[in-house]
């Protein structure tokens, strides 16, 4: 009777293995590319500005890029299991400073919202920006996975009761 039991408890144990890798393959599933805007403030030393951002998001870790050609910067960071998102970078404003950013925000399903600093490595005020990110194609994926199947069955079928 013990060697039925040995079986289970195995089970049961690999059952509670498959349950953690589940969870940390949600966190995975977040995998995108994501876009939205980079809006800051004006500031004593520079004006205020929106630019488009770009970010990718593998894992726990995300990178965020600028994506104009006034100014180039990348930032590099980490999102945790709570969804809080932390990022930092240099870059060149487009002005020719060069410029220090640190975000810290949120990601919750489908957005990412965080707020940041932008400070001048000269000297200077610094500046107050707001981010905004959405996965690139999100609106577009759930018509592409519901409608093939749940359309055309519903179509045929109705179809077929008249004649």
């Amino acid at each position: 009777m013990t060697m039925l039991g040995a079986p289970s408890s195995a089970a049961t144990a690999l059952l509670g293995m498959l349950m953690v890798v589940h969870a940390q393959a949600q966190t995975i599933a977040l995998d995108a590319n994501w876009e939205g805007t980079w809006q800051c403030e004006a500031s004593d030393s520079a004006s205020a500005f929106t630019s488009p951002m770009v970010a990718i998001i593998s894992g726990s870790q995300i990178k965020l890029s600028r994506a104009s050609n006034t100014s180039d910067e990348v930032l590099n960071g980490t999102v945790d299991a709570n969804g809080s998102v932390s990022l930092s970078g240099r870059g060149t404003r487009a002005d020719g400073q060069r410029i220090l950013s640190s975000i810290t925000g949120t990601l919750s399903g489908r957005s990412l919202t965080a707020s940041g600093r932008v400070v001048p490595l000269a000297g200077g005020a610094v500046q107050t920006c707001a981010l905004a990110l959405t996965p690139v194609g999100a609106s577009a994926r759930p018509a592409i996975y519901t409608y093939p199947y749940a359309y055309p069955a519903a179509h045929h079928h109705g179809h077929h009761g008249h004649h």
